[in-house]
C-alpha cells in the first residue's frame, strides 16, 4: 500500500468470543469479536461475509492510515 512495506516482522490477529468493542486496532496486533471474523460456511449469509471482509480490512487498513501515513497537519 502506498509503495511502503510492513515495517514489524509479525502482524497478530486475535479473536475473542465476548470482545464487545467489535474490533480494535492496535500496533501489530487487531482484535476481533468471533462473529467478526469465523464464519459457518452452513449458517453465514452474504451480509455476514460482506461484514467479515468489512471490518477485517476496514482494521487492517489503520496500520498504513492514520497510523502510518497521515496529513502533515490538520490544516491540509
Amino acid at each position: 500500500v502506498f509503495g511502503l512495506e510492513y515495517d514489524l516482522d509479525l502482524f497478530n490477529i486475535v479473536v475473542v468470543p465476548d470482545f464487545n468493542m467489535g474490533a480494535m486496532e492496535n500496533k501489530s496486533l487487531n482484535v476481533f469479536q468471533s462473529r467478526l471474523v469465523l464464519a459457518s460456511p452452513e449458517a453465514a449469509t452474504d451480509g455476514d461475509y460482506a461484514a467479515i471482509l468489512g471490518v477485517i480490512g476496514h482494521e487492517y487498513f489503520h496500520n498504513w492510515t492514520g497510523n502510518r501515513v497521515t496529513c502533515r497537519d490538520w490544516f491540509r
